[in-house]
This record gives C-alpha cells, structure tokens and sequence, in this order.
C-alpha cells in the first residue's frame, strides 16, 4: 500500500505555479510556465479572428486533469491570462481519462 498525503496537492500546484516544486523536493519544470498561463499563450498564437471563435470553450482531456482540485483552480486561474471581458467555459467530460482516445475513434 502506497500512502500519498501532501503529494496529491503537491502535483497540481507545481502544474500552475512550476516555482514552488523545490519546496516539494520535485525537479521543476524546464520552463516554468503554469499551465493556464500555456493556455493563455497557446490562444495568442492562433490567428485573431480564428482565435475569436474558439477562446469562449475549453475541453479538458487526459489523465492529469481528473486529479482532485484540478478542474476548479484551472477555473480559478484561466480568467488572469483572458483579454478583459472575455469568459471562457471549462468543459471536464467523463470519462476524461481516455478522452484523447476517443477523439481518434471511428465509429
């Protein structure tokens, strides 16, 4: 049996604010990017009006984000790196964790 304790809270937290890994004994990130402020800079490389229409939706997928606490701090921090004004919906679809399998999927 395997007893995880601060270390669940510890893995989400170095994936929005990669500086506070050394206080975990965890190797930081090459780049010490959060993962919302990725987002944020992913939606300022796409072309501005294709951009326009897909930054009101984002669609979580992957084993990463059914961790405890994930979904509701990428809510919390995704507003800090959106233009003034602009909101954006997190979509969390169950199962997520084989979501990007089933993108590939044809019936």
């Amino acid at each position: 049996t395997i007893t995880l304790a601060d270390e669940r809270f510890a893995a989400v937290e170095c994936l929005f604010n990669p500086s506070v890994c050394d206080m975990y004994n965890i190797e930081p990130l090459a780049a010490s990017t959060g993962v919302h402020e990725v987002v944020g800079e992913s939606l300022d490389c796409i072309d501005q009006e294709v951009r326009k229409k897909i930054w009101n939706t984002l669609v979580l997928a992957g084993g990463t984000t059914l961790t405890t606490g994930y979904v509701e701090r990428l809510e919390r921090e995704i507003p800090s790196v959106l233009p003034h004004g602009c909101n954006m919906q997190i979509v969390a679809p169950e199962p997520r964790w084989r979501t990007t399998c089933l993108g590939n999927h044809k019936p």
